[in-house]
């Protein structure tokens, strides 16, 4: 029996792309926000994902590879 699996099946990675994504876009959603008000500036306001999400991908990541059975491919 083959005991593998594709990177994209696993939970672990997946929490994680997802986690640094969503780091990514509140870092540029803060920086963005941040020339508000300033004559000149690029001004965009993006509303920030809140930080408890990150904190269930980490729960996920976790669960994912305590549960894992399978090797990645």
């Amino acid at each position: 029996m083959d005991n593998t699996k594709a990177w994209y099946q696993s939970k672990t990675i997946i929490a994680g792309i997802v986690g640094v994504l969503i780091a990514v876009y509140n870092t540029a959603a803060n920086g963005l926000s941040s020339g508000c008000g300033t004559e000149g500036q690029l001004c965009v306001i993006l509303p920030s994902i809140p930080d408890w999400i990150l904190g269930v991908l980490a729960a996920i990541g976790v669960y994912g590879r305590k549960t894992a059975d399978a090797t990645i491919k």
